[in-house]
């Protein structure tokens, strides 16, 4: 079973996402009322799915800060990178992740497909031009993905005190910063070393 990752813009790959994205949203965050069809954000950005054959597992938004575009997390003059100044943002580029789906609907072990997804996203985010990858989650998924980047050889750290602009429908939810550092992992440059 071959999973393909990619930027896509395929209107038919688009609308699986949308339609896995709200599915998950519902199921795992509580969310009853959230509403997974394309937002005006998802055609003005880069979307990364995975994919088998033509059926969509899994997805996530990548929204880059670019100097006419602030992040969503953002707004309301909440500037990362005045937060985190020992991150160089500015100079290093930084993307948010938005809107992270992947389907349990697959023989694909769980780990493995986590694994090659976030390998897939790391190195589609640092050739895009980012050295980070910021998302709010909340503790438990900030978990899984701190471990799943450090067995891929990324670092990954989660920030409290941080202030980020919460999006209306997920007010309720518990909201941490989590920053990868997706240049080259650092297993590859120890391999090279």
């Amino acid at each position: 079973m071959h999973v393909v990752f990619e930027i896509t813009k395929d209107a038919d790959l688009l609308e699986q996402y949308f339609a896995l994205r709200e599915k998950t949203f519902k199921r795992v965050l509580g969310l009853s009322q959230f509403d997974g069809a394309g937002e005006q954000s998802d055609h003005t950005n880069d979307i990364f799915i995975a994919r088998i054959d033509n059926i969509v597992i899994g997805g996530v938004r990548i929204v880059g800060c670019t100097p006419q575009q602030s992040l969503p997390l953002e707004y309301g003059y909440h500037h990362l990178d005045q937060q985190l100044p020992q991150l160089h943002l500015k100079e290093c580029g930084y993307c948010q992740w938005m809107r992270l789906t992947l389907t349990r609907e697959t023989q694909i072990p769980a780990k493995k497909l986590h694994a090659d997804f976030f390998l897939a996203l790391a190195i589609a985010t640092n050739e895009l031009g980012y050295r980070y990858g910021i998302c709010v989650s909340s503790k438990l998924h900030q978990r899984l993905y701190k471990q799943t980047f450090a067995r891929i050889g990324y670092r990954h750290s989660a920030y409290t005190n941080i202030m980020v602009e919460n999006e209306d429908e997920f007010n309720d939810l518990e909201h941490l910063l989590c920053v990868t550092d997706v240049a080259q992992s650092y297993k590859s440059q120890l391999k090279t070393a």
